[in-house]
């Protein structure tokens, strides 16, 4: 799982060195690295930490959450936007044009900070940034 974020993304695998995987029913989280975490194990907890990777369909999806905590470290398939981009991306769903990554989910930076996903099948640039992105600037 972690080898998506290698692969994809270009993160070094250092970045995840503080962390562990946990299986809970048919997620996996990414929770810090803790020596009293085992003993947490006998208590029923629905969930716990990060879920770095989501399964839609037949690919891997970085839910926003993880690319906004992990992104600072991603060297591939990152798309800069300016605000305006980012507000058009968010208004119309999309954005057409080429961008410097393949197909694929890729993480969307606005002025050095991760926002988030988007599904880039060039020529577009598809937003999977969360609903709460689009309710709070309609005054939602």
């Amino acid at each position: 799982m972690l080898g998506f974020f290698l692969d994809r993304f270009g993160m070094d695998s250092s970045v995840f060195a503080g962390y562990d995987l946990r299986n809970a029913g048919s997620c996996v989280w990414l929770v810090s690295r803790d020596p009293q975490l085992s003993a947490l194990c006998r208590l029923k907890i629905r969930s716990v930490g990060l879920l770095p990777l989501r399964q839609v369909g037949r690919y891997l999806k970085p839910p926003s959450a993880s690319l906004k905590l992990l992104g600072a470290h991603a060297t591939r398939h990152v798309i800069r936007l300016g605000p305006d981009e980012l507000e058009e991306l968010l208004d119309s769903g999309e954005l057409r044009r080429e961008f410097a990554a393949s197909h694929g989910y890729a993480l969307i930076v606005v002025e050095g900070f991760p926002v988030g996903c988007a599904l880039y099948p060039p020529p577009r640039l598809l937003s999977r940034l969360p609903p709460v992105f689009r309710s709070k600037r309609s005054g939602g």
